[in-house]
């Protein structure tokens, strides 16, 4: 059975129209830092800053990046 985070990333993939993909890919990322997995998160994260710039949780997935320790640009 897959986790949370790959459910979501699987929607994601598979309806790539829908205005619900980048809160999609926030939760999945979200699920992997609760799972105890922050690189699969940082990546997740970024996937949302660099595929869904105008989303309203592009804002979120940099804070959250930033939480983390990560660089954000």
């Amino acid at each position: 059975p897959l986790g949370a985070g790959q459910q979501l990333l699987s929607y994601a993939d598979s309806h790539s129209q829908t205005p619900y993909v980048p809160l999609a890919l926030m939760e999945a990322a979200r699920s992997y830092l609760a799972g105890g997995n922050p690189d699969r998160a940082k990546e997740t994260l970024q996937r949302v800053i660099g595929d869904y710039p105008e989303s309203a949780v592009n804002r979120a997935a940099k804070t959250e990046l930033g939480i983390l320790g990560f660089h954000v640009d």
